[in-house]
């Protein structure tokens, strides 16, 4: 079954920032430049979409954030908490 999912990712530098709004226009679309609403088959690709944007991030100050938007898995949180601002 499809997820849908709030991808929001905060990253300092710009070639990072670059790749990962490349990668995420491949899973769904813009709603702010670092904010997405992104499709995948199931949550298994939305950890794999979150294991690729890591590549893209220096853990000490960026950070990525994923939402599950579909109402039956509404409130579950997934993303890779990496800002000492993050919040789980």
């Amino acid at each position: 079954m499809p997820v849908h999912a709030t991808v929001a990712y905060d990253i300092a530098n710009a070639r990072g920032r670059k790749l990962a709004h490349r990668l995420l226009e491949q899973h769904g679309e813009a709603v702010n430049f670092s904010v997405f609403e992104v499709e995948v088959a199931d949550e298994a690709a939305l950890d794999a979409l979150l294991a690729q944007l890591e590549h893209f991030i220096e853990p000490t100050h960026d950070s990525v954030r994923a939402t599950c938007i579909d109402p039956r898995r509404s409130g579950r949180w997934r993303g890779v908490r990496t800002s000492r601002l993050a919040v789980e």
